[in-house]
């Protein structure tokens, strides 16, 4: 690899829940650290900057919806299809809710 990583961050709408998005993977697991050869997801706010207030961590730029994700060895339709499923059942679960 060559100038890339597996790893990334995204942020999540406003609205929709970090935690819920992250329960609804299945293939992609929830870990406190990304290490490993398979594919982990965090959220910042719960594990490294989970000591710094709300407001801190606002100023650094790590919204509630900020996770980061290091992609591991799976096959890459699968990895799509696990994020694809999660962004549809955490919205589904928001259209209920209005």
């Amino acid at each position: 690899m060559r100038g890339y990583s597996g790893m990334l961050s995204f942020e999540l709408k406003e609205g929709l829940d970090a935690s819920k998005f992250m329960k609804s993977l299945k293939l992609i697991k929830e870990s406190m650290s990304l290490a490993g050869v398979e594919s982990t997801i965090l959220s910042p706010t719960k594990t490294s900057h989970a000591l710094l207030s709300p407001e801190e961590r606002e100023r650094q730029g790590i919204g509630d919806g900020l996770l980061r994700f290091s992609v591991g060895i799976e096959e890459k339709k699968d990895l799509i299809h696990d994020l694809e499923q999660a962004f549809k059942a955490i919205s589904q679960k928001e259209l209920q809710k209005a």
